[in-house]
């Protein structure tokens, strides 16, 4: 038989594979509250409280990924605009050294 402390290793590592944001909070809770009752042996305000930093935890570590995701994003997009206004001034250079036939 496969040992409980086992099962809940995969069960809370699960939703880091599938990236859904409740399964991230929830996993996040279930994992703090499991160390927090094995560490407060039970006690359940030390329960609760862990379950609470451990969702919170989780929450703010898929806020800095989406704010890493945003930087970068935006990046892209001042480069992208960088890229064009050197291509459309190159392109004017372009046309003013050689005449046009009309």
């Amino acid at each position: 038989m496969i040992p409980m402390k086992k099962i809940i290793i995969v069960i809370l590592l699960l939703p880091l594979v599938s990236g859904c944001r409740a399964l991230l909070d929830t996993s996040g809770a279930a994992a703090g509250g499991f160390l927090g009752n094995q560490l407060g042996h039970g006690d359940p305000l030390i329960t609760a409280a862990s379950a609470g930093a451990g969702a919170l935890l989780a929450e703010g570590g898929q806020a800095l990924a989406n704010n890493t995701k945003d930087k970068a994003f935006k990046q892209g997009v001042e480069t992208g605009r960088a890229q064009a206004a050197k291509e459309f001034y190159w392109d004017l250079q372009a046309r003013q050294r050689t005449p046009q036939a009309q």
